[in-house]
């Protein structure tokens, strides 16, 4: 981790522009996943919240206990269960 004062942080981006492209791609790109994770949350179901993760990461339902996907999904493990018998 860095941690730099205001200033120096936009005498960094003065004087190295490529710096400033860096944080503005990586600010964007914290956005869009901020975005995405609030609208899925809103408007998925449940069973659709754990279907996409499971398509995104194949594996982490054998790598990550249940109650933090649950957590990660809103969702509690008991759901969790539910949806994985039903499937």
């Amino acid at each position: 981790m860095l941690l730099i004062s205001h200033s120096n942080y936009e005498q960094l981006l003065t004087q190295v522009p490529s710096m400033e492209r860096y944080f503005r791609i990586l600010y964007q790109n914290s956005l869009v996943t901020k975005d995405r994770r609030l609208i899925s949350s809103n408007t998925y179901t449940a069973e659709e919240k754990y279907l996409h993760l499971i398509k995104i990461y194949p594996f982490i339902s054998q790598r990550i206990p249940q109650n933090l996907i649950a957590s990660y999904l809103g969702l509690t493990p008991e759901t969790i269960s539910r949806i994985k018998k039903n499937l």
